[in-house]
């Protein structure tokens, strides 16, 4: 379990540590909440959630799908070719745990992004004044949690895809050895 921690911990120091990952979720942020104003300022009470929260998740969809191909290729990828993971193999942690540890660390960056996003579009509905709040937070919501299983499959397909390309890539270099 220790080993678990170690791990999560080293990569969500990595995601701290990386400026693009810090500038790239700021400036979308950013972006959403100021793209969320300008829809809740100037379109009629009726109109302004639907297409604000189309926005949020049109936003929120690009964001986690460059994020998750930036960092599980970094974190996952690289680790393996790196040697880190052989080295934490040696020293007795079994490799699922190094999967999942790496993994959920990528989740709870992205999961915190998709929670602060749902928290900023209730609030400024309430701010704003939604004719319905019932339906903004029963209907309207749940384009924001449909983030939830898009953001796994951008994850598998990112995950599943570079695994191939190294299977693929380990093949040609023993082929050229033979």
């Amino acid at each position: 379990m220790r080993s678990f921690y170690v791990i999560y911990k080293n990569n969500l120091q990595k995601f701290y540590r990386n400026k693009f990952n810090i500038i790239a979720c700021c400036a979308v942020f950013g972006l959403t909440l100021f793209v969320n104003i300008l829809m809740f300022l100037f379109f009629t009470k009726m109109h302004m959630p639907v297409l604000s929260i189309s926005l949020t998740i049109v936003l929120s969809s690009i964001f986690l799908t460059i994020y998750n191909v930036n960092n599980i290729t970094r974190t996952i990828i690289s680790d393996k070719h790196g040697g880190v993971e052989s080295i934490q193999s040696r020293r007795g942690v079994k490799d699922p745990v190094i999967f999942f540890s790496k993994f959920l660390a990528i989740k709870t960056i992205t999961w915190s992004y998709i929670i602060l996003v749902y928290l900023m579009y209730i609030s400024l509905a309430e701010i704003f004044g939604v004719l319905n709040i019932y339906y903004v937070l029963t209907t309207l919501s749940v384009g924001i949690f449909a983030l939830f299983p898009l953001e796994f499959v951008i994850s598998g397909m990112t995950y599943f895809s570079q695994q191939q390309h190294i299977v693929t890539k380990n093949q040609f270099h023993l082929h050229e050895f033979l």
